[in-house]
């Protein structure tokens, strides 16, 4: 599958997640030593769009713009990113 990849113009705030084997899910990493993250400006990112953004405990988070994950983190670790600013990420093409 095909993602749109988008690249972050701007550093901003990120959490450490864990991409779920079963399903499109992304829980909150509550064991992460430094849980919460500046991710530099120039790191790709790709839309979670149709995936969900979970607690530990599994209880879904709502985005307060749009949900982005590292594209080039190896999985199951990743950075979520909530980006309220359309012009944060610029759209770079499909792999």
């Amino acid at each position: 599958m095909n993602r749109p990849v988008y690249c972050l113009v701007h550093q901003h705030i990120g959490v450490q997640a864990k991409r779920s084997r079963r399903g499109a899910k992304y829980f909150l990493d509550d064991e992460a030593e430094e849980p919460i993250v500046i991710v530099r400006e120039g790191t790709l990112l790709v839309p979670l769009d149709e995936e969900l953004v979970l607690t530990p405990g599994g209880e879904p988070i709502i985005p307060s713009g749009r949900f982005f994950a590292t594209a080039e983190t190896i999985d199951p670790h990743h950075l979520v990113l909530d980006v309220i600013d359309a012009n944060a990420a610029k759209f770079i093409g499909f792999p």
